[in-house]
């Protein structure tokens, strides 16, 4: 989530483009909630529960009159409630009828708890598929809207000792319920953190598939969810890319 949102706020606030923002999973106040302490420099909580000072506030007011992007939020919290392609398109149609036209980026958070619009039941056997299906039906919206569309995946590691080995990155082939999913995809990327990176606040990125250039090695960043951010700039420049 603190990637997509990441992305979002740099689509917005600093490209200038109109961003849509799908959740699938909490409520629409929570992702904004998010986003304003993201643009305000504190925590979630400590926007929710007011405690910023007045300077901040003004700050971030100054800062949403410069912005010429736009960003809006589509949460779908209701429980037991099976979100489809199809339903986000209905949701962009309904954009563009409101703001004419169609928002330059879309971000789907995430994947894993969409389903593609064939409306088909799928079993579990068929969930690789069904992934498959549905990242190929938001490669079509992309192209039918020319607009990026941005979509997180949790990923299922059943051995933690791999994940803890800093010499492992995540790829496509790694989980057996999504082999094949990055071929709908322009680009592929994971994000990687041991047990150690996680109390530094670290992790490593790596690009399994990317359109403009080949694969390299990993890289490492420096996160700062503290603040709701992706990562601190200036941590980062100061990490060891050995």
């Amino acid at each position: 989530s603190h990637i997509a949102r990441y992305i979002g706020w740099n689509g917005a606030y600093v490209s200038g483009l109109d961003v849509l923002h799908f959740q699938l999973e909490g409520s629409a106040s929570e992702t904004t909630d998010a986003y304003s302490a993201m643009l305000s420099g504190t925590s979630t909580y400590e926007y929710e529960s007011g405690r910023i000072n007045t300077h901040t506030l003004e700050h971030l007011k100054t800062l949403l009159e410069t912005y010429k992007g736009t960003l809006k939020v589509k949460a779908y919290p209701k429980f037991g409630k099976e979100i489809s392609t199809m339903d986000l398109r209905t949701e962009c149609d309904k954009y563009r009828e409101k703001f004419g036209k169609y928002p330059d980026i879309i971000i789907v958070d995430s994947l894993d708890l969409l389903t593609d619009a064939s409306g088909k039941n799928w079993d579990v056997k068929g969930l690789r598929h069904k992934r498959i299906a549905t990242a190929q039906d938001l490669k079509d919206l992309a192209g039918e809207l020319n607009a990026w569309v941005v979509a997180t995946y949790q990923a299922t590691i059943e051995n933690p000792e791999w994940v803890n080995d800093e010499k492992n990155v995540l790829t496509a082939f790694n989980t057996s319920e999504c082999k094949g999913l990055q071929r709908p995809c322009t680009h592929f990327i994971s994000l990687n953190q041991s047990k150690r990176e996680y109390r530094e606040s670290t992790m490593r990125i790596y690009a399994d598939k990317f359109r403009f250039c080949k694969k390299g090695e990993p890289f490492r960043i420096a996160t700062d969810y503290e603040h709701e951010k992706f990562y601190s700039r200036e941590r980062t420049l100061n990490l060891p890319q050995s």
